[in-house]
């Protein structure tokens, strides 16, 4: 057998990821371990994400149809549903919008008294059979003495008492929400809501209100944690809100790898708010937040993935069965996605699924040449699906054999991760997808590479 020996960088012969992996197959990298614990990606994926500072902040000025369609066509399933005075006589069109496309308002700007307007809002809430977490601020003076301090709280579990106990009785949770003075101090967050002492109160963490914690970020999360209902995010600038970059497209702040790494790395689990709060098209500033989040990610899983404590690559362990899974569980993959990787461009097509099984296409170019390519099925296997391939150089002359083609069964699904045995596809986004590999390094240590596909059609 041949032996086949890889550097980080690779060799003038670049392999598309494909290539890849069928080198895996044939047993010249070693498998990848069986064990598999959450990913980096999961707590980022689009079924987590939900929409915020998208109504009010708006160039667009969407309509609740529009709005809804808006978030349907960007896979985002969850809405914080945030209003001004205009917006109050189409509270009950904007649930039965979001409704009509499956999204779920999963939080909703609330007042900070519990006055009439907050009482109106209660009441569609309940007439709609929904339970979204109520959002509510406050303020103060960060720098108040404490016996000033004692005395606020006093009066700042009055004021939310009743909201509390008003939206325990429709089945909601109330979420403390940061907005700067020493409402918005970590600490003072967890004062307060042991002072309220309500079992359906949390806490609601916005980072583009949190520049000033940014240097102990692991520590704040550590304390909220337990409490948090809800996370805001947020491109991060060292700080940002002095200097006019308060609030930016995630991927573009100088702090944003480590400050979405120590949210990885901490025990929250809830959902991630991505917001506009700009005067900008909320679509556009949604998408770019997507997009920015995606290619975060993608550097985290890369780092990541040199712990074997955290594999983004399985494979079947000896007498484990395949998950069970059908081929439309890969319609997403149809259409073409275009690719960079190894120094050259890919072009990877698939079918939509017909009869139980998708049929592709990969091509692998390195300036104006073809360098190989490969034609590969996705079809049934018992219960689960197997995908085999065969390879082609540019001459058209096949790598294997006339009756031969290389196998990945498939392992098992975990969120949007769909795993075959030595490669991941990760749908991202209606628009990107992640092809994962497994590969040994010259000093014999392995690494997980990552490649990043667009949507081209």
């Amino acid at each position: 057998m041949h032996t086949l020996r890889f550097s980080t960088r690779p060799r003038s012969l670049a392999l598309g990821w494909t290539c890849i992996v069928w080198l895996v197959a044939m047993g010249w990298f070693p498998s990848p371990v069986s064990a598999q614990t959450r990913a980096p990606a999961d707590l980022f994926a689009r079924e987590n994400l939900m929409a915020w500072c998208i109504v009010p902040f708006d160039s667009k000025k969407r309509t609740p149809a529009e709005r809804a369609e808006m978030l349907q066509e960007l896979g985002i399933r969850k809405f914080a549903y945030d209003y001004r005075a205009e917006h109050i006589p189409t509270f009950e069109e904007e649930i039965s919008q979001t409704r009509q496309r499956g999204i779920e308002i999963s939080a909703w700007w609330f007042p900070t008294q519990l006055n009439e307007e907050a009482k109106q809002i209660l009441s569609v809430i309940a007439k709609n059979k929904i339970h979204p977490q109520l959002w509510v601020m406050g303020g103060g003076d960060a720098k108040m003495s404490s016996e000033q301090e004692a005395s606020f709280i006093v009066s700042e579990t009055k004021r939310l008492r009743p909201i509390a106990d008003a939206a325990a009785e429709i089945g909601c949770k109330v979420g403390l929400y940061n907005h700067g003075g020493w409402f918005g101090v970590p600490e003072n967050m967890v004062k307060l809501l042991r002072a309220i002492d309500r079992p359906n109160v949390g806490i609601v963490y916005n980072l583009h209100h949190a520049h000033d914690e940014l240097d102990r970020l692991p520590q704040v999360l550590e304390l909220l944690s337990p409490h948090l209902l809800a996370l805001n995010v947020n491109g991060m600038q060292s700080a940002g809100d002095q200097v006019g970059k308060k609030i930016l497209v995630i991927g573009e702040g100088d702090r944003d790898l480590e400050v979405f790494a120590a949210i990885q790395n901490s025990k929250y689990r809830g959902p991630i708010g991505i917001l506009n709060h700009t005067d900008n098209d909320a679509r556009v500033q949604l998408q770019a937040n997507l997009q920015g989040l995606a290619k975060l990610t993608a550097k985290l899983v890369s780092t990541k993935s040199q712990s074997p404590k955290e594999p983004m690559c399985l494979s079947l362990a000896q007498g484990e069965s395949p998950e069970p899974i059908t081929a439309d569980a890969f319609a997403w993959l149809a259409g073409s996605w275009r690719g960079k990787g190894l120094g050259g461009e890919c072009v990877e097509t698939w079918s939509e699924p017909i009869a139980g099984s998708l049929v592709g296409s990969f091509l692998y170019a390195e300036g104006d040449k073809t360098v190989f390519s490969e034609v590969f099925t996705l079809s049934p296997s018992g219960s689960s699906l197997t995908l085999k391939l065969k390879h082609f150089g540019a001459d058209m002359v096949g790598w294997e054999e006339k009756d031969k083609f290389v196998e990945f069964p498939f392992v098992k699904r975990i969120d949007n991760r769909f795993h075959f045995d030595g490669l991941t596809y990760v749908n991202v986004s209606p628009t990107q997808m992640q092809a994962i590999v497994r590969m040994k390094q010259k000093d014999g240590t392995s690494r997980e590479l990552v490649f990043e596909f667009e949507r081209s059609r």
